[in-house]
């Protein structure tokens, strides 16, 4: 994933109860939110023109007035990014967030205990106004993507901690121990999720216009069983530190053509052909270990040629949840990426389209000012009975 955007609790937090975060339960609710506003506009007024056209500040308006129950059960699908603290306070104190997503902007030139007390003061906001502790996420696989280095430690890819073992054995060791140094830096701060482990299979091609995914980086192998097996020694390991793993990017993207950082693309494979191969580590991992999974944006043409795969009912209902068995969160990836911005309805289309379909978490990596049209468009479709 790619942030938009310019690139503090002290001490480890533990704040998953260990059977809720084995389970990973996720909530059944749907979606819709809120923001800082200010308008002449009354509610009534505001809602009397919600089919016409309304301006920025009136739907802020609208959010804003939104019951706070609803906004505290539909906020609980939403993580979000923020540039400057004060940015998620309004959106805290009305328990409309589900979950914060660190990447560099927040870490630059600060101490690692200064992003734990900025954390910490997120919770104390939230605390009585979510419906569940907060996820607080980051993208910190090591190599390419280490967002929050520095402060925190700065690691070699998984990639080749797994190319510079000599045998399996030496394998789980070093990435056990990966692991480790990744979980105590993360929890020490505040995270309980951490986007990683890549466990798509490194691509025979690389793809056009590869401009973000750069997925010969970061992909271990080519071998799924050995994706597989230091996956599930890397999300056990987190999981001792109450830090949730994700499997990303569901349906794999090694046979995917383009970067969905910058269009829609398409996963064109025989379904034997990525079931027997790029789907094994998700489906063999999810069943070894607590992890979460994310779901891109190609459009799987042999399930469903229509939708990016993070819209997908055919994909995240029918098959994730309903053939899979899976219960664990299911997570977009960033809907800020051209995949999604460029389809039909965008952001807000997506968000309805992702929740319908049985996601769990929505993820906007970038800061809340941006999102007024989002979370207006959940909160009617909410209202709708379309959401």
């Amino acid at each position: 994933m790619r942030e938009r955007g310019n690139e503090e609790r002290a001490g480890a937090v533990k704040i998953i109860p260990s059977v809720w975060f084995q389970r990973c339960v996720r909530s059944a609710i749907c979606v819709a939110s809120f923001l800082v506003v200010t308008s002449a506009f009354s509610p009534q007024a505001v809602a009397q023109k919600r089919d016409k056209k309304l301006s920025y500040s009136q739907m802020r308006q609208f959010v804003l007035e939104a019951p706070r129950e609803k906004l505290r059960r539909i906020g609980a699908h939403i993580v979000i990014g923020y540039d400057v603290a004060w940015q998620l306070t309004p959106f805290l104190e009305r328990g409309a967030i589900g979950g914060i997503y660190l990447t560099k902007r927040n870490a630059r030139h600060r101490k690692a205990d200064q992003i734990a007390r900025e954390i910490a003061k997120f919770r104390d906001l939230a605390s009585g106004n979510t419906e569940r502790p907060l996820w607080i996420s980051a993208d910190q696989e090591g190599g390419l993507v280490s967002r929050l280095s520095p402060p925190l430690p700065r690691q070699d890819s998984l990639k080749g901690v797994v190319l510079a073992a000599s045998d399996p054995k030496a394998r789980e060791q070093a990435v056990r121990t990966f692991a480790e140094i990744n979980a105590k830096a993360l929890s020490s701060i505040g995270v309980n999720i951490n986007f990683a482990p890549v466990v798509d299979l490194s691509p025979i091609r690389t793809m056009k216009r590869d401009k973000y995914t750069r997925l010969s980086e970061r992909a271990m192998s080519r071998d799924p069983g050995i994706v597989t097996y230091a996956a599930a020694t890397y999300c056990k390991t987190l999981a001792r530190f109450d830090v949730l793993c994700t499997l990303k990017h569901f349906p794999g993207l090694s046979k995917v053509r383009v970067d969905t950082h910058l269009a829609g693309a398409n996963l064109v494979s025989r379904r034997d052909d990525i079931e027997g191969q790029d789907w094994v580590p998700f489906r063999e991992v999810t069943e070894a270990a607590p992890s979460a999974m994310m779901i891109g944006h190609p459009r799987i043409i042999v399930l469903d040629p229509d939708n990016p795969a993070s819209t997908s009912t055919k994909v995240i209902n029918d098959l994730l949840r309903k053939e899979w068995g899976f219960e664990g969160l299911v997570i977009t990836d960033d809907l800020n990426m051209g995949a999604i911005k460029k389809r039909k309805g965008g952001m807000a289309k997506a968000a309805i389209d992702s929740l319908n379909a049985g996601a769990d978490i929505l993820l906007f990596t970038f800061d809340p000012s941006a999102l007024v049209p989002v979370y207006y468009a959940l909160l009617k479709a909410y209202d709708d009975g379309t959401l």
